[in-house]
């Protein structure tokens, strides 16, 4: 759960479910009906003193909304709704791939040491294996086809360990993705 409020996509996929709620609440308020408080006030006053000082003023209050709009508010209330629900399943979808994401790295990164051990291991029989039949060929007791099945053997252990490595960079580069610090690995800060 705490990789998801770094993930950019999460990120998104919740501000897309605030931006639909606050949609549906704007709508709401729209159809509200609507209050208006109009005054003006008039004083005349003749600056000879002839006549009277002469006042009045008007106070309007009106209330103005709509009584039948056909459905219209119904139909967005309800494409609102199917809109957030979709954003939401989205999210559900987006937080378990997330969450394999999480535990496919873990792994990776877990059984790398065990990996890295064994390959090594089997780097080093297999040099001492290839040194062996290097000498063995050297003195005419192996045959030029024993000694490259051994270099073989070497050499796929060598592959092995290279691959072993990419995919410990892959998990490591995966596992900065999903915390949201890709960015400062690749450019390397903070790394």
């Amino acid at each position: 759960e705490g990789y998801a409020t770094k993930d950019p996509n999460m990120l998104s996929l919740e501000w897309d479910i605030v931006s639909l709620e606050a949609q549906q609440l704007s709508l709401k308020l729209d159809y509200l009906p609507e209050i208006s408080l109009n005054a003006s006030a008039r004083i005349q006053q003749n600056v000879l003193g002839e006549n009277p000082v002469n006042a009045n003023g008007r106070v309007m209050i009106s209330l103005t909304g709509q009584i039948y709009d056909g459905g219209e508010r119904m139909a967005k209330n309800n494409q609102l709704v199917a809109r957030v629900e979709e954003v939401k399943y989205r999210y559900r979808r987006a937080l378990d791939q997330l969450e394999q994401d999480v535990e496919d790295s873990a792994r990776i990164l877990r059984t790398a040491n065990e990996k890295r051990t064994s390959i090594a291991e089997r780097i080093a029989a297999s040099k001492s294996v290839v040194s062996l039949y290097q000498q063995q060929f050297e003195a005419g007791t192996r045959t030029i086809f024993e000694l490259l099945d051994a270099q073989r053997e070497l050499f796929a252990a060598k592959g092995e360990q290279i691959t072993s490595r990419f995919e410990v960079m892959r998990a490591a580069y995966n596992a900065a993705k999903l915390n949201g610090s890709l960015a400062d690995v690749v450019l390397g800060e903070n790394a």
